[in-house]
């Protein structure tokens, strides 16, 4: 393949932001960190098919280039939430569709200059549940300390190495894409976190989940994060919107729980749906010291309204931020 020298500065750019290391895809679909700079030379590698590189998402003060909404087998949805993004005329020129050259489909939204991690992925979140897709998002982490690395995501235009298929920019062209600069105003409202409503910090005025909200302490840490998945589930919040919801109740906690173990625990919750009652709470061994002084058991309470009205209301519990979706 011929490779064009516009092309090489180009993805450099756009989409490699940690210069210091990347990783070689293998035959599984499994990467391997390669601990030496990527050069003009190894993008051209890659872009002839030799090589297939990932490159990781944060630098080391924790910033990203670039948000990604990884649809995998699922490329409607990806359609639907690029041709939301460029409907908005913030984002219009700064959003990229790709197939993978795999199952899936990739939504590139560009920044520059860079943005916070945090900022990022609040705002990634609030994106995809604004637009009603379930997709896997980058970044995953807020930051990476001095010796990690985060998450790493496939360069475009190379092979994927498992299906033997090269990746396909759909649209715009590279040279089309301008990055999107946010206010500072904008970034710094996306770094206060998500914002919750009272109705779910105190959901139907039960002071048992606001305490928990509150954080608690190790032992009581995987069951109210059980608990609070439940409750996301129960009230229609996306599975993606309530991991980076818990993710940010999570840093309450003493000590938070590992990362791996919350997202699992929210997963867990959504893949088996389960409803939430009196034994979520009140008969709890576990929670129920937060029931203490509550007057009002929202558990113990007939319930008049179906989970189907539940889920309706989805869409208040998670406030947009001001002109950025």
């Amino acid at each position: 393949m011929f490779v064009n020298v516009s092309d090489v500065s180009l993805i450099r750019k756009l989409f490699v932001t940690r210069t210091d290391t990347y990783a070689v895809q293998r035959e599984t679909g499994e990467y391997v960190r390669i601990p030496e700079p990527i050069t003009d030379e190894v993008i051209k590698s890659h872009l002839r098919g030799e090589i297939t590189v990932g490159v990781y998402q944060l630098s080391k003060d924790s910033k990203v280039k670039w948000i990604c909404w990884d649809f995998d087998g699922n490329r409607s949805e990806a359609l639907k939430l690029f041709e939301y993004l460029r409907k908005k005329q913030q984002y219009q020129n700064a959003v990229m569709l790709e197939h993978t050259g795999g199952r899936g489909a990739h939504v590139w939204l560009f920044f520059d200059p860079p943005i916070p991690a945090k900022a990022a992925r609040n705002l990634a979140v609030k994106i995809a549940s604004k637009v009603n897709v379930v997709c896997e998002i980058f970044p995953k982490q807020d930051s990476v300390d001095e010796n990690g690395f985060g998450n790493l995501v496939k360069l475009p235009l190379g092979i994927h190495r498992k299906y033997g298929k090269r990746s396909i920019v759909i649209e715009p062209e590279l040279e089309e894409i301008t990055p999107v600069k946010l206010p500072d105003d904008v970034v710094e409202e996306l770094l206060t976190g998500p914002e919750i409503l009272p109705k779910f910090i105190e959901w139907g005025g039960c002071l048992a989940i606001a305490r928990i909200w509150q954080g608690v302490d190790e032992g009581s840490r995987n069951e109210a994060c059980f608990l609070l998945s439940r409750i996301l589930f129960y009230t229609g919040v996306p599975r993606e919107g309530a991991e980076l919801l818990l993710t940010w109740w999570n840093r309450r906690n003493n000590p938070p729980l590992p990362e791996r173990e919350l997202i699992t625990t929210v997963r867990s919750a959504y893949q088996r749906g389960y409803s939430v009652g009196v034994r979520s709470l009140k008969k709890n061994p576990v929670l129920s010291k937060f029931c203490e002084g509550c007057r009002h058991c929202i558990f113990e309470a007939k319930k008049t309204s179906s989970k189907t009205s539940s889920k309706s209301k989805a869409s208040k519990l998670i406030k947009p931020i001001g002109g950025v979706i």
